[in-house]
């Protein structure tokens, strides 16, 4: 054998090597002989002076030169082991190369000789097929008149029913059964009808032979002289019937007499009709048998291709996952302490949701229990303020107590203008309400828009609160109740996005934005101007300032927390309609405008540089490696992007950059201190702010469910998990259709309960609450008591229903889907292949050390003698 050229060379390389040094050591052996022989030149005891000083001169010279010469040496020492390392470097990767494309050949051979052995498979299965449809053709020879040989002969076997009516002929068709037989030349009915009723397990004195012409077949004579000429070779078994019957018409016509054959009659002979029709005969079922389940489908469906999952999942893949997860579970801790959001926001829903009277003892609702106008001013003039201001003469526990408020409070309202006309405001009832005019009827907007909003000054307010303001330019800033913003002037919501962070705001009616009246009331202003502030409520009343044309009140404020250094933006929105009902609701939303100044906040920054890197590697190198398996199993690489894995890590990438994103721009604008005293000078509002930094969590629990569908991706190394994940895949099929299937019933039912209880229930006001109520009935968690004692009858007709057709039936069709894909995947999947100790050795050591050790150990190559 030849060795290949990358043996040879670094055996080359090292005899060359040794012939340079060996000659190297020559020559320094020869300088050492050269000084030893001129030192033996000189006496000691006998030299001068000078002769000594020019023999030591000479010495020393020598000496130089050998340094120098030494010094050369080791230096093309260095050059010549560094060119060997290199060409030895070399050599290996050419040696690494040629085992990887050994290997890659062997693997191409592997799936080469496993796709031949299924089309092999395959092409078996139609061989098969077409064999079985000429199983009974009996054609005569090529030119030749001679009748064909019978050596096969089809029996049918209908079986009785206990409690069978005479006249009920489709059921003797519905259950016949057909069997084919062998015989030869010498073979008796007798012998034939044993073994056709041993086969069904009968009795043979209890059944007989009979051609398909109903004629019956004797024991003592042979099969082959049942048929006619021509006649298809079928026979029928059928019960004896011991008592005498009348005969039927296949029996009255067969003994007929015979009648003269006409001229134009064909001549017996080879019946290819009939032939036909014994072909296609026992296809006559096939329908019938494919609406049944269980095994017989199994035939039918062709093998599915060897899976190759495994090869794809590597270590690192599996390592890089795992530490990403690791990673963002370490970072949510670091942001979100366990129970500090909870804590901090009862603490401002309970003082916002107290209940409080006014100086003469009438009691004040709640606000979540407002319903009308006249307490939503009774709220806004006595129990806000003892929340938000600080009660120093009263001694009440409130927000000032263990939080900063920061600079103003903003009490902001939207108005509707009242129309001039009916038209565009009444555009279906403008009749009834022109006609009902005389008795006070109007029709006025119901939402507010740029056409409908009210935008004129409060002339009659302006007088009033320019001399307050007056009176207070010679206070403090921090002790003046009123800040600068003028309420009876109308502000477009760009000026109030600009100067106060003021944006659009989603209530139950609408999507409100931020234009607006706004007044501002410092919250750091002690109680002695709490009697102003009710004066100022007492004329904003008197004004119209919130009248039946207001459709919206929006009160902001934000406090700071240094127990838990976190900021706190509270907004509650007031919504009224024109029938002058009230709707209240608040969202308290803790949140951090900076989040990288401190220590931990910069571990954050850290682990999302991290995941950075994470996502880069998964959005490149693991989406071509998935790519290259899908086109290696002959897929498009793009259905990828559209499983479940590629779906994934998209989500996964997509969220990454998201998070970091925030971070560095939205919660990353200001120092906390330069916050800090913005929001002290003037209003700002934060929601939007605290609203990213409540999404950025948000993400990240998106980020984690993703990762955790990636990581059962990869235990499908084990054969249960990939059972599983192939079920559930092949389910979602069916599931998506019956869900489809389903949709209407659902959609119906939410109309109906809408139309219902609509009306009455404010969970079933609105469509998006109605559904959400639907799904609560579904589960089992929805309170059917107000239900049921409005309106009994459909109630009891709707959860019979739901529990019926919705409940019982669906869930029971989604189990009956998962159970049956489960039980075809069992039974149709191959085993994967049986991983050894080296198998699993070499996927669980990286590649590179696997490179290393056959290069080393494993394909050392043998010494050789080269000459010199």
């Amino acid at each position: 054998k030849t060795e290949p050229p990358s043996a040879v060379r670094p055996r080359a390389l090292r005899a060359r090597w040794r012939a340079r040094a060996g000659s190297g050591r020559i020559m320094a052996l020869q300088a050492q002989d050269d000084e030893d022989e001129l030192a033996s030149k000189i006496d000691v005891k006998k030299c001068t002076f000078e002769e000594a000083k020019q023999h030591f001169k000479k010495l020393r010279n020598e000496q130089m030169r050998q340094d120098i010469y030494r010094k050369n040496l080791q230096k093309k020492l260095a050059k010549i082991k560094s060119d060997l390392d290199a060409r030895t470097e070399e050599v290996e990767d050419l040696q690494r190369a040629y085992q990887l494309e050994q290997s890659r050949n062997q693997d191409d051979n592997t799936t080469v000789t496993r796709e031949k052995a299924h089309k092999a498979r395959d092409q078996e299965n139609r061989i098969l097929e077409t064999l079985s449809d000429v199983l009974y053709s009996k054609t005569p020879p090529k030119g030749s008149q001679a009748p064909s040989k019978l050596d096969t002969v089809e029996v049918a076997y209908t079986p009785e029913p206990e409690q069978r009516r005479q006249e009920d002929k489709a059921a003797k068709k519905k259950f016949r059964y057909n069997v084919a037989f062998k015989v030869d030349e010498g073979t008796e009915v007798k012998q034939l009808r044993a073994s056709v009723c041993r086969y069904w397990g009968l009795s043979q004195e209890e059944h007989i032979l009979k051609t398909m012409a109903g004629n019956k077949c004797q024991d003592g004579i042979l099969v082959k002289e049942c048929f006619k000429q021509g006649e298809i070779a079928q026979l029928r078994l059928e019960k004896m019937l011991r008592r005498p019957r009348e005969p039927t018409d296949d029996e009255m016509k067969a003994i007929q007499p015979l009648k003269p054959r006409s001229k134009k009659q064909p001549k017996p002979g080879y019946d290819a009709a009939g032939v036909n029709a014994l072909q296609n005969q026992h296809n006559n079922y096939a329908m019938d048998l494919k609406k049944l389940g269980g095994v017989y489908f199994l035939p039918r469906t062709p093998a599915p291709k060897p899976t190759d999952h495994c090869s794809k999942i590597k270590l690192r893949d599996l390592v890089i996952y795992i530490v990403l997860a690791v990673v963002s579970i370490y970072s949510y801790s670091l942001g979100r302490p366990s129970g500090s959001d909870f804590w901090l926001r009862t603490s401002f829903e309970e003082q916002l949701a107290k209940r409080w009277q006014t100086p003469d003892g009438t009691p004040i609702v709640a606000l979540s229990e407002m319903r009308t106008a006249d307490q939503l001013w009774d709220w806004l003039t006595y129990t806000l303020p003892s929340v938000v201001f600080e009660m120093q003469t009263q001694k009440l526990i409130n927000l000032q107590n263990f939080n900063r408020l920061l600079g103003p409070m903003a009490i902001r309202v939207q108005n509707v203008k009242k129309p001039e006309t009916l038209e565009g405001v009444c555009r279906y009832n403008d009749k009834v309400v022109s006609m009902l005019e005389s008795q006070g009827a109007e029709c006025l907007p119901s939402k507010v828009t740029e056409e409908t909003e009210d935008t004129r000054d409060f002339s009659n307010l302006s007088k009033y609160w320019s001399n307050m303001t007056a009176m207070e330019i010679m206070e403090d800033t921090t002790a003046r109740l009123r800040g600068p913003t003028l309420p009876w002037r109308w502000q477009s919501a760009a000026f109030n996005e600009q100067q106060y962070g003021i944006r659009s705001y989603a209530g139950i009616v609408q999507t409100y934005g931020g234009s607006g009246y706004l007044a501002e009331y410092n919250m750091n202003a002690n109680d002695r101007k709490l009697r102003e502030y009710m004066q100022d409520m007492n004329e904003l009343r008197k004004a119209g300032w919130i009248s039946p044309y207001t459709r919206a009140i929006f009160v902001s404020f934000t406090a700071y927390n240094p127990m838990y250094d976190m900021f706190v933006v509270s907004d509650i929105l007031i919504e009224s309609v024109p029938a002058e009902a009230v709707r209240t609701q608040y969202h308290i939303k803790p949140f951090r405008p900076t989040v990288q100044e401190t220590r931990r906040e910069l571990v954050e920054t850290y682990i999302d540089y991290i995941r950075i890197i994470i996502s880069f590697y998964i959005g490149v190198f693991q989406g071509m490696a998935e790519r290259r398996h899908k086109i290696g199993n002959h897929k498009a690489g793009c259905w990828y992007h559209v499983s479940l894995n590629g779906i994934c890590d998209v989500g996964i990438v997509i969220c990454i950059w998201t998070i970091t994103i925030w971070r560095n721009t939205t919660l990353n604008q200001k120092a906390t201190r330069e916050w800090l005293e913005l929001a002290s000078t003037r209003f700002w509002s934060f929601t939007e702010i605290a609203s990213v930094y409540l999404s950025m969590y948000c993400v990240e629990g998106v980020l984690m469910i993703l990762l955790m569908y990636r990581l059962i991706s990869f235990f499908r190394l084990s054969r249960a998990v990939y059972l599983m994940w192939s079920t559930l895949g092949k389910a979602f099929q069916s599931l998506v259709f019956v869900s489809l299937f389903f949709l209407p019933t659902c959609l119906g039912m939410i109309f109906m309960f809408h139309a219902l209880y609509g009306p009455y229930f404010h969970q079933f006001a609105l469509m998006g609450r109605t559904l959400l109520q639907f799904y609560f009935l579904v589960d089992g968690d929805l309170d059917s008591t107000n239900l049921l004692r409005l309106d009994s009858t459909w109630m009891l007709i709707l959860m019979i229903f739901v529990y019926t057709i919705i409940v019982f039936t669906v869930y029971n069709i989604l189990t009956v889907i998962v159970v049956d894909a489960y039980y075809f995947k069992n039974v149709t999947s191959q085993p994967g292949e049986t991983w050894g100790t080296a198998r699993k050795l070499k996927w669980v050591v990286p590649g590179f050390f696997v490179n290393i050790y056959q290069a080393l150990v494993v394909s050392k190559p043998m010494p050789v003698e080269v000459s010199s």
